[in-house]
């Protein structure tokens, strides 16, 4: 086994790393963990909210997040997240949950404003 000095930022990652996961010398082995990141998926303002509790340990549970940056796009309404942009993957809203056993990337999913509808105008009663 070969030894190599770390320093500057990567001795400051290693020492966050050692104390996050128990390691009081040097890790022989890396522990895997799995990220969750929201994407806004063509949002016009606001922004994808961060999950604080990620990376993940494999088999986690994850909780979805709301839309807590207010995402927003013209002329849509937020309708919650789906693991493919396209809404063909598997959506969630919030406080759904999943096991995450890989990185996972949620994109925020929008369905159109209806516009109201003209009133409809029949004939009426003369007078």
């Amino acid at each position: 086994m070969s030894s190599r000095k770390v320093s500057g930022l990567a001795a400051n990652k290693l020492a966050i790393y050692r104390r996050a996961y128990g390691c009081s010398s040097f890790c022989s082995s890396y522990t895997v963990t799995y990220t969750v990141t929201y994407n806004g998926n063509a949002n016009t303002g606001g922004f994808p909210p961060t999950d604080e509790s990620s990376p993940y340990k494999p088999s986690s549970t994850v909780t979805i997040l709301g839309n807590t940056g207010s995402l927003a796009r013209a002329g849509y309404n937020f309708a919650g997240w789906n693991t493919v942009a396209d809404g063909s993957g598997t959506s969630y809203v919030q406080g759904d949950s999943f096991t995450i056993n890989t990185n996972t990337i949620l994109y925020a999913q929008w369905t159109p404003v209806t516009p109201p509808s003209a009133p409809i105008i029949t004939g009426g009663d003369s007078i």
